[in-house]
């Protein structure tokens, strides 16, 4: 059961307040769970940005200094 659930818009993470015991850690630890469709969203949100451009030396300064 979820008594209290808290969602972080910006990474789209939910974080309740149950814990769960972490075996590499070897200790209790909050429950932390993906909300579905996060994959998908930041996929998306990436394929938005602007394509990257190489970048031109500004004229005198091709050999490097």
């Amino acid at each position: 059961m979820i008594e209290t659930v808290t969602v972080k818009k910006d990474n789209m993470m939910l974080f309740t307040d149950e814990q769960e015991w972490c075996s590499k850690c070897q200790a209790d630890r909050p429950q932390v769970r993906d909300v579905a469709g996060r994959l998908s969203t930041i996929e998306a949100e990436q394929q938005s940005y602007p394509k990257a451009v190489a970048a031109e030396p500004f004229p005198g300064q091709a050999d490097g200094r």
